[in-house]
């Protein structure tokens, strides 16, 4: 996001704004005809997340930063994959998906600034 996209009536011109976002939650997934050599699975994450806004304004009078930060929390849901088994122990795995956001209001942040397609490449190690 551009400095300039911020309404100045939310934070001062000259200040540089940051995004950050994390989530996780309960994922289940169903192989299907898992002992082929490709194959097809089907998952599903549902839990919640958190978005903050952090800014840092350096032209205050005694010229040190100020810092600042606003924060939101969220509903998530998203994901599917493919995997090629490459050996007993190791798969490669693809996946596309969409994320499905709730509850998003930050700032002049809402639901569909978060929303959307997701991709995801995977190297799983373990007994399939």
């Amino acid at each position: 996001m551009a400095d300039d996209d911020v309404d100045e009536r939310i934070l001062p011109p000259d200040t540089a704004v940051f995004l950050g976002m994390g989530y996780g939650g309960f994922d289940i997934e169903y192989d299907i005809k898992p002992s082929n050599l490709v194959h097809l699975s089907v998952s599903a994450l549902i839990g919640g997340g958190g978005l903050t806004y952090n800014y840092r304004n350096a032209y205050r009078e005694d010229h040190d930063y100020q810092w600042g930060d606003h924060n939101d929390a969220f509903f998530i849901a998203e994901r599917a994959s493919t995997h090629l088994n490459m050996t007993k122990f190791f798969r490669v795995s693809v996946g596309a998906g969409y994320r499905f956001v709730s509850g998003v209001e930050l700032m002049d942040l809402d639901n569909s600034d978060i929303s959307g397609a997701s991709a995801n490449v995977m190297l799983r190690f373990g007994r399939f």
